[in-house]
């Protein structure tokens, strides 16, 4: 389902869109992609846990032309509270497109696709199934594994430094076990980081 059209860096169009069943062939050769770009999280339907929450789930992508070049999702995580909801999960984004929602240098955060295009309907869809917190998470060095892909611990590094920045997000809970990972719970508090439309 498309939800928009938008301009990104150096004036490229791009197309968001909800998974959906006119979608989802697609959006599963896409995951392939990620698979051979260096994300095996997102390498299937199975590797993202596609439809392990049911209704409580959605997932979006991002096109350039006719080419899906990002893609993350949402889901009930009663983990934290009765009424909360994750978004930013499973994000990626193929090498070649990355910082190119946008060419801001205000706020390089709306660089990436994630909080430059789907944030705002992502926290429209959890309001919808009534939210009352909305979180993202981030893998912390408190993990005794390797580092699947290079960057989950370092983002967690940087996050700890941009999450709080003009207080977007809230750190909620520090190196929180779920999902048998050691993840930083960040509490968000703004709809949009373009308009800063508080929660």
């Amino acid at each position: 389902m498309l939800l928009k059209n938008f301009t990104g860096a150096d004036k490229i169009e791009f197309s968001l869109h909800q998974v959906d069943e006119s979608n989802i062939i697609e959006f599963k050769e896409f995951l392939v992609k990620c698979g051979e770009d260096g994300g095996p999280n997102n390498s299937s339907l199975k590797a993202i846990k596609f439809g392990k929450w049911g209704e409580e789930e959605a997932w979006w992508f991002v096109k350039h032309k006719d080419t899906i070049i990002s893609m993350c999702g949402a889901h009930y995580l009663p983990h934290i509270s009765p009424k909360c909801y994750m978004i930013a999960y499973r994000v990626y984004t193929l090498k070649a497109w990355r910082a190119m929602c946008s060419d801001t240098n205000d706020n390089k955060m709306l660089n990436e696709f994630h909080h430059g295009a789907v944030q705002p309907f992502a926290v429209e869809w959890c309001l919808a199934r009534g939210a009352d917190t909305i979180v993202t998470t981030v893998n912390t060095e408190k993990n005794l594994v390797p580092d699947p892909n290079g960057l989950d611990y370092k983002f967690s590094r940087v996050a700890r430094i941009m999450f709080p920045r003009g207080g977007k997000y809230t750190l909620l809970h520090k190196d929180f076990l779920l999902y048998n990972k050691y993840q930083d719970v960040w509490k968000l508090n703004y709809k949009d980081f373009r308009t800063m439309e508080p929660l």
